[in-house]
């Protein structure tokens, strides 16, 4: 048996912003949205979160169009960085 999220991923954080939670390629995600986290407010996130999670499941989901502003976005297009090379030394 697993946990079950009683806010569907949707949250509010603060006064002034709503916090979406999902996983994308394995890497938990939370951004915010800025409104006011109202009942009506947080029932319309729920529901675009569905859709969200729908379009990931799609392969038709983009994390820049859907959240330009995400503050760790330069974390989601991150590539590995190779490691340095490293100089072989000739004693002489």
């Amino acid at each position: 048996m697993g946990r079950r999220s009683i806010t569907g991923g949707v949250v509010a954080k603060g006064s002034q912003r709503i916090q979406y939670d999902f996983r994308l390629d394995g890497v938990r995600y939370r951004p915010t949205l800025k409104a006011i986290p109202t009942e009506a407010n947080l029932r319309r996130a729920r529901e675009h979160l569905k859709v969200i999670k729908e379009r990931i499941r799609l392969g038709t989901f983009s994390f820049i169009e859907e959240f330009p502003d995400f503050r760790d976005l330069h974390k989601v297009f991150h590539t590995p960085r190779t490691a340095p090379a490293t100089r072989s030394s000739t004693n002489t």
